[in-house]
Order: C-alpha cells, then sequence, then structure tokens
C-alpha cells in the first residue's frame, strides 16, 4: 500500500471516529500541546498568514487558542485531505484549503507555517519542504512535530507494517537546509500494555487504525508469539518516537 492510499484511509478513519480518536489519542495531543507552548513562548509579534497542514484532530489549533487567549494571526488557512471539524484557531480570519497539500498550490507569503503529527505521512517530504520555503515569507516561522525513527518498531518487527520513520538526526538535517533551526527536541519512550490484542487496540482507537491489517488465524497466531518475545516483566511494549522543530526560514 503506498503513502498516498495510507493517507486516503487514515482521514476516511479520521471522519468516520473522531469522537474516539479525542478520547484515545492522548500522546498525539500531548506533542501539539508541548509544540503549540514552545511556539508561542518562541513568537512575540502578531503574524499575517499562517497555514496549518493537517489540521483534522483539531489538537494544535485548540492548543494555540489556549495559549494565545487574544488573536494573534490576521489569516489562518486550515489544511487536512478533507472538511475539518469546526475549529477556532486564534486569529481574526480563518479559511480552508482543502487537500493533499503536497499537490495543492500553496497560499503566497505565509508566515507561519505549521503541522502536528502529520508529516510523516507526507512523501517526498524534502519537496514540499522546498515549495514551502519558496512561498514563505523572508521572515517566516516553520514549526512541527512528526513521528521518528523508532516510532512502533514492534508493529515492524512482528507483523512487517508501518512507515518509514526518519531518524530525529535525519529530520533535523533536512529541516535545517531550508530553516534556521530555534528549537528542536526528541522524545522517545513505551507505553506497555498487558497482550497483544490490546496493542492493537490501542493503535485501532488512537488513529493509526489505517496501518493495521485482518490477519488470518494463522497470521494472528504468528503476531502474538513474535509479540511476546519482546514482552519483559513491564508488559507489551509500544514504542514512540517523536521529533519537534521550529525554525525561521533561510
Amino acid at each position: 500500500m503506498t503513502v498516498h492510499e495510507h493517507q486516503q484511509q487514515l482521514a476516511a478513519h479520521f471522519s468516520r471516529h473522531l469522537d474516539a480518536y479525542h478520547q484515545y489519542a492522548d500522546h498525539q495531543r500531548g506533542v501539539a500541546d508541548r509544540l503549540a507552548q514552545r511556539l508561542c513562548q518562541i513568537i512575540t509579534r502578531p503574524y499575517h498568514h499562517a497555514l496549518e497542514i493537517g489540521c483534522g484532530s483539531g489538537f494544535l489549533t485548540t492548543a494555540l487558542a489556549q495559549y494565545w487567549r487574544q488573536p494573534r494571526i490576521a489569516r489562518y488557512g486550515l489544511n487536512d485531505l478533507y472538511q475539518p471539524p469546526a475549529l477556532n484557531p486564534p486569529a481574526l480570519e480563518t479559511y480552508l484549503h482543502i487537500g493533499d497539500i503536497s499537490k495543492l498550490l500553496l497560499p503566497a507569503s505565509l508566515d507561519l507555517v505549521l503541522s502536528a503529527s502529520v508529516f510523516q505521512w507526507i512523501e517526498p517530504l524534502d519537496e514540499l519542504l522546498r515549495k514551502l520555503h519558496q512561498t514563505m515569507h523572508a521572515e517566516g516561522i516553520f514549526a512541527c512535530s512528526l513521528y521518528a525513527g523508532q516510532h512502533y518498531q514492534e508493529l515492524r518487527e512482528t507483523l512487517g507494517i508501518g512507515l518509514n520513520y526518519r531518524a530525529p538526526q535525519t529530520l533535523f538535517d533536512l529541516f535545517t537546509q531550508y530553516f534556521q533551526p530555534l528549537w528542536s527536541d526528541s522524545v522517545c519512550s513505551r507505553i506497555y500494555f498487558t497482550d497483544p490484542h490490546a496493542v492493537l487496540t490501542h493503535i485501532r482507537d488512537s488513529g493509526l487504525h489505517a496501518l493495521s491489517v485482518s490477519p488470518t488465524f494463522s497470521a494472528w497466531r504468528q503476531f502474538r508469539s513474535r509479540y511476546a518475545r519482546l514482552c519483559d516483566e513491564q508488559g507489551y511494549p509500544l514504542t514512540q518516537d517523536v521529533f519537534l522543530f521550529i525554525g525561521r526560514r533561510r
């Protein structure tokens, strides 16, 4: 399955299960909150034109509105593959920019581009970064979080599925080709479950059901057997690896 097909499946899943996603996607919510908090500490002046890429969950938009009580942005574009839920960013004017961001014509003179937990889906990422760099204002700010190197590595080891997550250093080197770094961080952690079925349930409920498969009985037995080898005294592990970056256009 191609990355584009994964994008389509994931977007369709979000549109059907947004309430459940909001209930279970605690890690994505926390990552978006941390990015918004750090961004609000760095940005001290009003901005004219912002574009949020992949706004569908609403986590980043909501977090920005919490940290910026008053509108700090004149125009705020909301991008996603499909119509997002009603969102209220800290802006005087809001508009929709619907579609695959890698194929859309980008708005001109953007001085703030931001995204949370989306860029791991975009290939080739360097082409999008080049397009953003070309269309952004000379002093524009770029802020994003995305999942990185070891994220969900257990699924690759047991089911042979998952995205080709880039290592944090590789992402840093890529981003700094276009943006002068103002802040970056990499956080890798593990959560534990009582059994392999609980792992898959968590992945489905937290929004990555589009990556999962419906295994046959024999494949399910093989999955459980392989995952059992990864189990330790804390339970069945699942790795979460995230990279965060804020930079100014070079």
